[in-house]
């Protein structure tokens, strides 16, 4: 009797140890949502996503109008709501979307929650525009709109990777919706973040 009883104490604490050891080694095995294409990014479902958010916002420029390319100087001029998603996302106007159309399913660590998935690339304010966050990161993003005209990238999406995928690497692979609604992977260049508007 005593060596039952013995022997189910040595069981029960080694299940003890056992079980939580088990479930931190599963835990540390899981497909991480954060691991880009290996953890359920799906680029399809971004590029869709993307192309949707070209489509309503050539609907919402032919509404607002804008201007030749050689004489734009700031979001308005071509035809840019000050921030995209908050229009795009207004129910009742020919231009609007899903909410969800800016959510992905699978998003990197440093876009879970209720932060939006695409990152925008454009200035919503020229005011103190030399002194803002922009200009020091980027540097003058103004003449831009008449240099890149239709091709000026507005939208990234860097949830391929991630966060600490890019912080050990200089380069990634990043999708960008242009103004004209095209949707291209191109490569990001960490160290220089303004090149991404010449891509």
């Amino acid at each position: 009797m005593k060596k039952i009883s013995i022997f189910r104490r040595l069981l029960w604490q080694g299940m003890l140890f056992a079980v939580p050891v088990l479930f931190l080694i599963g835990f540390a095995m899981r497909p991480s949502i954060s691991e880009g294409s290996q953890g359920g990014y799906d680029i399809n479902e971004s590029i869709a996503k993307l192309k949707a958010i070209g489509k309503a916002l050539q609907i919402y420029r032919a509404e607002y109008g804008y201007l030749p390319v050689e004489q734009r100087k700031n979001y308005s001029d071509a035809g840019l709501p000050p921030f995209l998603s908050d229009a795009l996302m207004d129910s009742g106007f020919a231009w609007s979307v899903p909410k969800d159309t800016f959510y992905l399913s699978h998003p990197n660590d440093m876009h879970q929650g209720k932060c939006l998935s695409f990152t925008q690339l454009y200035v919503d304010s020229m005011e103190d525009y030399e002194s803002s966050y922009e200009y020091k990161k980027y540097g003058d993003l103004r003449e831009l709109y008449a240099k890149r005209g239709e091709a000026l990238p507005i939208l990234m999406d860097f949830n391929m990777l991630s966060g600490k995928e890019m912080a050990e690497m200089t380069k990634f692979p990043v999708l960008i919706l242009r103004l004209n609604g095209e949707v291209e992977q191109v490569e990001y260049l960490r160290d220089k973040p303004f090149e991404i508007y010449n891509r």
